[in-house]
């Protein structure tokens, strides 16, 4: 697991120092573009670890999967059951990301959010991913969740065992990055990893 920088993990969520004083939590830039704060900021990735990262993007574009666009400057790890995902996507503020970000879905959710997030992938052969995602958190997760069990046998069978693979492949980057949570926004240029997230 990163370690977390400057205040223990519970005082960062809570935007409290370790002195009880009020700590603005960080934000993320890009383009000279602000959004809304994360909760917690911890150790960047290792120059060996961002190259790892972009190599993962090139082998899922190489397998046909529309991640993003162009070099990207964020890369965000998302769960489709993740209500901060959720969150930051309906917050309409991740469009100022847009043309600079690459989205890419995990499971930290168990077996219901792993078929979710091979459905996502799935899915982005058809169309990018920052469009498919969008279009998951503004319109299907919740039809999705009335009868979630019954959504998640539905989304299981249109699902072969080379989109899981699909999956099992991302998600051991993940696990390689020493990732732990999502949101997850990592900045390429400077290595810094964000998670979490806290709409205005």
């Amino acid at each position: 697991m990163r370690k977390a920088l400057v205040l223990g993990i519970l005082g960062t969520l809570l935007g409290v120092g370790i002195s009880g004083a009020k700590v603005q939590p960080p934000e993320i830039l890009v383009g000279g573009e602000k959004i809304s704060p994360v909760l917690l900021k911890v150790e960047p990735l290792s120059p060996e670890e961002r190259e790892e990262l972009l190599k993962g993007i090139r082998e899922l574009r190489k397998d046909g999967i529309k991640v993003g666009v162009g070099e990207p400057e964020i890369v965000v790890f998302f769960d489709p059951l993740c209500p901060y995902c959720r969150e930051a996507v309906k917050s309409g503020e991740l469009e100022k990301l847009k043309n600079k970000s690459v989205f890419i879905p995990v499971s930290v959710h168990g077996k219901q959010g792993t078929v979710l997030a091979a459905y996502l992938l799935k899915k982005a052969k058809r169309e990018p991913l920052p469009l498919v995602v969008k279009g998951w958190f503004n319109e299907e997760v919740e039809v999705c969740e009335k009868d979630l069990e019954k959504c998640i046998k539905e989304k299981e069978k249109s699902l072969t065992r080379g989109d899981l693979y699909e999956l099992e492949k991302v998600e051991g980057l993940f696990r390689k990055l020493r990732l732990t949570a999502v949101p997850c926004f990592i900045n390429l240029k400077t290595g810094t990893v964000q998670y979490g997230f806290k709409s205005h």
